[in-house]
């Protein structure tokens, strides 16, 4: 059976669960990567692609353990035209009366080329940003909305990877207009979410270095041309970016830091 693929030229994320039943591989589908689905689609910067690797080749490709194998996660990406793999395992509850199943989520990228301490920080930050959604009880109980909040903390994570991945590849404007959007997205979330908390704690200092970056690549390109309207571009960056950026030492050594880069 052929690998299913992403549409040419879209962002495609590829969903590799394995369920130990088919009803059960419906309803989470269903019910939990469906809305994620229709959340990343209102993102309308980028054309998404949700892909959902069917049963055959999950156990084909052993998902459940891809985790550990890194050249095997960028052949199945490759192949499927996916840039993200969420992949993860389903298992019953077993003797937990209430508990209908455990989902055990990790996510993946496709490699790019980063230095080994940003490779480092990179990595960092998509294990601790999905961290509160990688075991995921689903009760026998569970409603729609029980779906939706785990769709929405997975919405939030994915965003951040990409805003984070942006920044760390030398993408300044693209983070900054990531971070930006992100943060007004959170800026109206009100509910206690463990995912959604830990973004918000951090997406404020990433919108800062990003802002501080596009501010300081503009001022290099007035210094080094004199062009005054590369001092113009970087005074309106600054002007609006003025809520995050606090402190003008801050600012010199972003300066500095985007120099090295």
């Amino acid at each position: 059976m052929s690998l299913p693929k992403a549409r040419r030229n879209s962002l495609g994320i590829l969903f590799a669960i394995n369920f130990p039943e088919e009803n059960l591989s419906k309803q989470v589908s269903d019910k939990f990567i469906k809305p994620f689905e229709d959340m990343i689609s209102l993102q309308k910067e980028t054309d998404y692609c949700v892909v959902m690797l069917d049963d055959y080749n999950v156990v084909k490709w052993k998902t459940n353990v891809i985790e550990n194998d890194k050249d095997k996660v960028i052949r199945l990406l490759k192949l499927t035209r996916c840039k993200v793999i969420i992949f993860g395992t389903c298992i019953l509850g077993g003797e937990q009366e209430d508990l209908k199943c455990k989902l055990t989520l990790g996510a993946g990228i496709a490699p790019i080329e980063l230095d080994e301490k940003r490779s480092a920080l990179l990595s960092n930050d998509i294990t601790n940003v999905f961290m509160p959604i990688r075991d995921i009880e689903i009760m026998k109980c569970s409603e729609t909305k029980d779906f939706e909040k785990i769709s929405t903390q997975l919405k939030y994570a994915f965003l951040y990877v990409l805003a984070s991945t942006a920044l760390l590849c030398g993408k300044f404007k693209e983070a900054r207009e990531r971070f930006l959007k992100l943060n007004k997205e959170l800026s109206f979330e009100k509910r206690n979410i463990p995912a959604i908390n830990d973004i918000k704690a951090v997406v404020v200092s990433r919108l800062q270095a990003s802002c501080l970056f596009v501010a300081a690549s503009i001022y290099s390109k007035f210094v080094d041309s004199y062009d005054f309207s590369y001092l113009d571009d970087f005074k309106a960056i600054m002007e609006s970016s003025k809520e995050y950026i606090y402190d003008t030492v801050d600012y010199m050594n972003a300066l500095s830091l985007c120099r090295a880069c």
